[in-house]
């Protein structure tokens, strides 16, 4: 995680690994949640690949 981490984000933005499989996590969590509102059965489509990247986002937020 720690090395991902730099492929996405700036050093000074980059979360630490702890945080990311928090957000990991919670994200896993929330992904039967995100499908059935997608109203799809697969992670594998826009419409909740978007939803996973406004969640990551919001956690984030949350953190800093």
């Amino acid at each position: 995680m720690s090395q991902l981490r730099n492929v996405f984000l700036r050093e000074s933005e980059a979360s630490t690994a702890p945080q990311m499989m928090a957000a990991y996590r919670a994200i896993k969590r929330a992904l039967p949640r995100m499908k059935e509102k997608a109203g799809v059965k697969s992670l594998f489509t826009a419409a909740v690949f978007r939803d996973i990247v406004l969640a990551a986002n919001i956690l984030k937020k949350e953190e800093g």
